[in-house]
This record gives structure tokens, C-alpha cells and sequence, in this order.
């Protein structure tokens, strides 16, 4: 039996372990408010030695699920497209980042196509009782960056503008077996030239995936 690090871990020097990171963007902008966010974020990542690959919603084929239950017997998704290719990346990956901006208090439509389409995880898990990584102690973990046009400093009224999209993707992440570890919440960001007028918008996040990453416990 080999020595190597397990799946999806990526071994370091010194012993250190750092992780893969999947990183989803969810806009249908390219070069929107939360592709740069997360460009930011990922620089950070990548700066703290953790292994990126990037997933774009917009370039792929993805189907709306249609509660078929055709996952049921085997936590297996009947439809195939592009999401085929994702279920592995979802259950092996130690963290998983998701951004998107609020459409209608919620995801846009690709991003809510794709959280959908873990309904088959959520068989696998909840339903079938597989271990999403029997093979690894490493506590997996996902995050999300998200922005909004709406402007207001009463943190309640910001909470409520996000708190849609914050529940899908706790839900999304319950199904891939991944711990809902925080976010970076932006109101009064309705594109890339509102995240210029803050000048320490850039180091503040890209600070923040350099902190996230970290080395694995």
C-alpha cells in the first residue's frame, strides 16, 4: 500500500498537506462583480499554496433537475451533460468556493441549475448512507462570495437580501458532504467599477482565501 497523501490532497514540503480547491463560478457575466471577487479570493488560495481548478457555469451544459427520481435507487443522475463530469470533483474536493451575485433574493439561473443537480448527492448521502471520503479524515469545507446591487449599512436588511442564497448553499454543500464554513457578503455591488471605488477591497479578500486555504488539519 502506497505512502502518498490521500485523494484530492495535495503534499507539501515538511510534511504540510494543503487542499484542493474547486472554485465555481456562477454568473452568467463574464468579468462580472463576483468573477472578480472570487479571482481575487483564488489569488489568495493560490498564494497559500492551495491547488485550484475552476469550474464556469456559463460555459457548460447543465440541465435543470426534473424530480424524476431517477437517482433514487442509485444516487446516480439519469440526465447526461456536463454535470456528469462534476459529481466526482464535488465529493473529493477538501474545498469547495461558490460565487454568484443575488438575482430575485437568490442564485441565477445556472448557479440554481447546478445546486439542484445535487439532489443525487443528497440520495448518495442521506438516502443510501454513502461516506462522501472514506478514505480521508480531512474535514472538508465550502464557502461563498456573493454581491448585490442593493445598498444599505442596516446589517439586518443586508442579512435578508442574501439569506436565500446563503440556505441553497448550505443545503448544496449538506449534499456534497462539505461543512458551510462562512462567506463574503457585498451589498451596493452591481458590477466591477463598484469594486474599484474601494481600494482595499483587493487585499481584504484576496487576505481572506490566503486565511481560508491554510494547511490541512
Amino acid at each position: 500500500m502506497g505512502g502518498g497523501p490521500p485523494h484530492g490532497v495535495s503534499a507539501e514540503p515538511g510534511g504540510i498537506r494543503t487542499a484542493r480547491v474547486l472554485a465555481v463560478y456562477g454568473s452568467p457575466r463574464q468579468g462580472g462583480s463576483t468573477d472578480t471577487l472570487l479571482d481575487f479570493f483564488l489569488h489568495g488560495v493560490e498564494e497559500a499554496t492551495g491547488d485550484t481548478e475552476r469550474i464556469v457555469l456559463r460555459d457548460l451544459d447543465i440541465l435543470p433537475c426534473t424530480a424524476c427520481d431517477g437517482c433514487r435507487k442509485s444516487g446516480r443522475c439519469i440526465l447526461t451533460d456536463d454535470m456528469t463530469g462534476l459529481y466526482e470533483k464535488l465529493v473529493t474536493y477538501e474545498r469547495i468556493v461558490c460565487a454568484f451575485p443575488v438575482f430575485f433574493m437568490g442564485p441565477p439561473a445556472i448557479a440554481k441549475a447546478f445546486f439542484d443537480r445535487a439532489q443525487a448527492l443528497w440520495i448518495r448521502r442521506f438516502v443510501l448512507g454513502e461516506n462522501s471520503r472514506p478514505e480521508s479524515s480531512v474535514e472538508r469545507k465550502g464557502y461563498l462570495l456573493s454581491a448585490c446591487g442593493y445598498v444599505t449599512a442596516d446589517q439586518k436588511r443586508k442579512k435578508r437580501f442574501f439569506s436565500c442564497s446563503e440556505t441553497i448553499v448550505r443545503a448544496f454543500f449538506s449534499a456534497c458532504g462539505v461543512l458551510y464554513d462562512g462567506s463574503l457578503l457585498f451589498s451596493g455591488i452591481e458590477g466591477p467599477a463598484d469594486i474599484d471605488k474601494d481600494p482595499t477591497l483587493k487585499k481584504r479578500v484576496t487576505e481572506r482565501g490566503r486565511r481560508w486555504i491554510g494547511p490541512l488539519r
